[in-house]
């Protein structure tokens, strides 16, 4: 048995009451059959897949519109960190420029130095004839 009670076939006084019990359980059954039968063809598997279907659109709409907005982000960040690598850049590059130039004129300078005191001391040392 699948758990149903066995009702006794013997007549008796409440044979009509059980008659009315048993199509009770008729009439359920039937509504429950009907709407079983419904939600089966709700949900067929056609419906299922366009459901499903439409529901991978949304979320793949919702999942590249995040990429974007995250690749935006990103590519702005990016952006931002060129640039500043870019000002530090020509920063240093000027820094440079200008720590030669200073060390070509102090070159410039102490060897012009150099042959003034060379040509000085070689004047004082060379007899005139």
């Amino acid at each position: 048995m699948t758990g149903e009670k066995s009702i006794s076939a013997s007549p008796g006084p409440n044979d009509s009451e059980t008659t009315r019990l048993r199509e009770d359980i008729e009439r359920t059954r039937a509504g429950m059959s009907a709407k079983v039968e419904a939600l089966e063809s709700r949900l067929g598997s056609d419906q299922l897949r366009q459901g499903i279907s439409g529901e991978l659109d949304q979320i793949e709409s919702r999942v590249k519109t995040l990429v974007k907005e995250e690749l935006v982000e990103a590519r702005d960040a990016l952006r931002d960190q060129l640039a500043a690598t870019q000002a530090k850049l020509k920063e240093g590059f000027a820094e440079a420029r200008d720590t030669v130039k200073n060390d070509v004129r102090e070159a410039v300078t102490g060897a012009k130095e150099s042959v003034r005191a060379a040509t000085l001391d070689g004047s004082k040392t060379s007899p005139r004839t």
